[in-house]
C-alpha cells in the first residue's frame, strides 16, 4: 500500500480533526493530539504501586510483609523469589 505524500497526509490529517476533534481517552476532553491523556484523565490515574502480586501485578487491598507471600498458594509453579 503507498503512503500518501507528506503534504496531503497533513491536510487528511487537519481535516480528521475538524470533523473529529482529538478527546483524552478516558474523559472525552478535548486535547491537542490524539491518543494523549487530558490533565483530569491523568491525575485520576492510579499507578501500580506496593503492595502488589510480583507474578500478575494485581495490587492487593492489604498489605502484605516484606517476604509474606513466597510459599503461598497464590505462587504455585514459581520460584517464590
Amino acid at each position: 500500500m503507498k503512503r500518501l505524500p507528506q503534504p496531503l497526509s497533513g491536510a487528511l490529517s487537519e481535516i480528521v480533526d475538524t470533523v473529529l476533534p482529538p478527546r483524552c481517552v478516558l474523559t472525552g476532553d478535548m486535547v491537542d493530539r490524539q491518543g494523549m491523556l487530558s490533565s483530569k484523565g491523568w491525575s485520576g490515574l492510579d499507578f501500580i504501586a506496593d503492595p502488589f502480586c510480583p507474578s500478575c501485578g494485581i495490587c492487593f487491598d492489604f498489605e502484605v510483609e516484606q517476604g509474606g507471600l513466597k510459599s503461598s498458594a497464590f505462587f504455585i509453579g514459581t520460584s517464590g523469589a
